[in-house]
C-alpha cells in the first residue's frame, strides 16, 4: 500500500495469524477494518516485526487499546507507551482546556500565561521522559521513536548526543541509518 508491503488476514473467532520471512526488524502497522472493505487508517497500532518470534496482539475492544508482546522491541514499546501515558493524558487535558476556553478567557493575559506555563512544563516532562527511556534502553529500536519525540523540543547537540549513545545495532538498522541522515540534515541548519 503506497509503496509499502501489505498483507491481510480474515478474523476467525477473533483470531488471525500472519507468517512470512523478513531480513531485518521493520516497524509495521496493524489495521483493523471491521466492515471488510479495504485498508483503513482509523483503527491501527504500530508494532515491530522481529524474526523468529511470535508476536501477540491482544485487546478487549480496539487496536488503540491493544497490548503487543512476545518480542524485545514490542515489549519495550509497551513500556514506553505506559511511561508516556500520563504525559499524553495531560497533553489531552491541556488541549481541551485551550480549545474549550471562552472568548473572554482567550483574551485574558492570566489565562494565556497559565497555558504557556503548563505547556512549557509538559514539554519539559516529555523531553525528560524520552531522554530517560533512550538512556536506559540504548539497544532498543523504540529509542529511535523516543528520539524523534525528544528532537521536537531539543537542539541538534542534545539530539546528536543521545543518538551517539545508541547501540551500534540500533544505529546500523534501517531506521537508525535513516535517522542518521535526518540528524545530518539537522546539523547543516543548526545554529
Amino acid at each position: 500500500y503506497n509503496g509499502m508491503i501489505a498483507a491481510s488476514a480474515v478474523l476467525n473467532h477473533g483470531e488471525f495469524t500472519f507468517s512470512g520471512a523478513i531480513d531485518h526488524t521493520p516497524e509495521a502497522s496493524l489495521t483493523l477494518n471491521k466492515t471488510g472493505n479495504g485498508f483503513t487508517t482509523d483503527n491501527y497500532v504500530k508494532l515491530y516485526l522481529e524474526t523468529g518470534h511470535v508476536i501477540n496482539v491482544t485487546s478487549p475492544d480496539s487496536l488503540a487499546e491493544a497490548k503487543i508482546t512476545g518480542t524485545k522491541n514490542n515489549d519495550d514499546n509497551e513500556r514506553y507507551k505506559l511511561m508516556m501515558k500520563p504525559i499524553e493524558a495531560r497533553d489531552g487535558q491541556l488541549e481541551t482546556k485551550d480549545t474549550g476556553a471562552s472568548a473572554e478567557q482567550k483574551k485574558s493575559p492570566q489565562f494565556l500565561k497559565e497555558l504557556e506555563v503548563l505547556n512549557k512544563q509538559l514539554e519539559t516532562d516529555r523531553k525528560a521522559a524520552n531522554e530517560k527511556f533512550i538512556t536506559e534502553n540504548p539497544s532498543s529500536l523504540v529509542s529511535l521513536d523516543a528520539l524523534y519525540s525528544f528532537a521536537m523540543y531539543s537542539d541538534y547537540n542534545a539530539v546528536s548526543a543521545l543518538f551517539d549513545r545508541l547501540s551500534p545495532d540500533v544505529k546500523n538498522s534501517a531506521a537508525g541509518q535513516a535517522y542518521a541522515k535526518t540528524l545530518e540534515s539537522m546539523r547543516k541548519v543548526s545554529i
